[in-house]
């Protein structure tokens, strides 16, 4: 997670007894530094909720400069001036400036945590505020049943809510319940851990069994922490699967799709939270290519074409064939840019085939078998250029083989 508090000042030994000083409140507060030159040049793809300035590195115009621009960027940033021996004159120009508070620099822990705490609260009141304003257009914005916000005021909003760096900076996520589990629980229930277990300044959205999340200001991982944490809070006999998807300056089509995308890989491959995407390195352990080129977009084209024109096809057919052919057997199937899944489930018994575009020129096909313990799961690797119908029918071929002969070795 990229830090949401930081430290301005040229001195390393200012910085470290003042770190020293700083009493982390949550576990996703983390602290930077950064000199003057460096900040303004980290304005434009970072946002903080809290910046301290140590007033002994500057001269009066830069300090009061400096806080002009972190106000005009970031509404709902707190300016916290560490002071040495300035006059209360200056340090009631800071206030009428933007700063919100101000600590001696030799103060003790308590005074320290007390201006942060105080500074994170009205930090978290502006931006609420300014997520309330992007709203207020869009009637009815909110669902009598659960008072959360519904899916078209989210859509519509979206780009408002966007302007907000913090916004930007987050993760957007579709959650809800796994099959299996929407026959035992409401998703009532989810909605409620939902609100009791997320920020003031998350948002969340409500449209037929699935959540629209929006996380501001927290990175993959930290979004996968805070699912994990829903997934516990909803109890043993429940199974919670979500999607996720970088925000960023994306519009609101696109970055729904890639988090319904990762939505489906995560229910059929029973997961709590998968998230797929081009610019997402950890997600794709096993997509990693040492040969990667700067033909990025061809290769995407190419793969795009095979989708629709080979994968896809040949999926529908063969779904119809195996459950006229395979009693009892159920069939899912999805295809998407990214991932391309077709699993074959009876009784605790799967197979799936999974085709992953690695966004260069291979792809990776696995065939896995869970509960068939005398199968050997598959993993190939193939060229982009010479991967055609002809491939795709064997894979399925030996998918439904494999699939059978498990059963009939049992």
């Amino acid at each position: 997670m990229c830090e949401n508090i930081l430290l301005i000042s040229e001195e390393l030994e200012n910085i470290q007894y003042i770190k020293t000083k700083l009493l982390l409140l949550r576990r996703s507060d983390k602290v930077g530094s950064l000199s003057l030159q460096r900040f303004k040049k980290s304005l434009e793809n970072q946002s903080y909720d809290i910046v301290l300035i140590d007033e002994s590195c500057y001269n009066r115009e830069s300090i009061l400069k400096t806080v002009e621009i972190i106000k005009n960027n970031y509404y709902s940033t707190e300016i916290i001036l560490i002071n040495s021996n300035e006059t209360d004159d200056f340090i009631t120009e800071c206030y009428d400036r933007g700063v919100s508070n101000c600590v001696k620099y030799d103060s003790q822990k308590y005074e320290y945590m007390m201006a942060v705490l105080n500074s994170i609260k009205i930090s978290a009141l502006r931006d609420k505020i300014t997520i309330l304003e992007a709203f207020l257009q869009n009637t009815p914005s909110v669902l009598p049943k659960n008072d959360l916000i519904t899916h078209k005021a989210l859509k519509e909003s979206f780009s408002a809510l966007t302007e907000n760096s913090k916004i930007r900076n987050g993760i957007f996520a579709v959650v809800t319940l796994d099959d299996n589990t929407k026959t035992k629980v409401s998703v009532n229930r989810l909605a409620g851990v939902l609100k009791k277990n997320l920020r003031d300044t998350d948002i969340i959205a409500s449209a037929l069994g699935y959540f629209y999340i929006v996380l501001g200001n927290v990175d993959l991982n930290g979004a996968k922490s805070v699912i994990e944490k829903i997934d516990q809070k909803m109890g043993e006999d429940v199974q919670v699967r979500a999607g996720l998807s970088k925000i960023g300056k994306n519009d609101y089509d696109s970055v729904e799709k890639q988090a319904k995308d990762s939505l489906k890989s995560a229910i059929n491959n029973e997961q709590v939270c998968v998230v797929l995407g081009d610019n997402v390195d950890n997600a794709r352990e096993w997509l990693s290519d040492d040969g990667k080129t700067k033909h990025f977009k061809l290769f995407q084209v190419a793969f795009d074409k095979k989708l629709k024109s080979i994968i896809e096809p040949n999926f529908f057919r063969f779904e119809k064939e195996c459950m006229t052919k395979i009693p009892e057997c159920i069939v899912n199937q999805y295809a998407n840019r990214i991932e391309c899944n077709f699993t074959l489930k009876k009784g605790d018994n799967r197979s799936e085939l999974i085709i992953r575009h690695d966004g260069y020129a291979k792809i990776k096909v696995k065939i896995v078998h869970y509960g068939l313990e005398t199968l050997e799961n598959t993993d190939e690797v193939y060229d982009l250029t010479n991967f055609s119908e002809r491939e795709i029918l064997k894979l399925l071929k030996q998918l439904k083989n494999e699939f059978m002969e498990g059963f009939k070795n049992a």
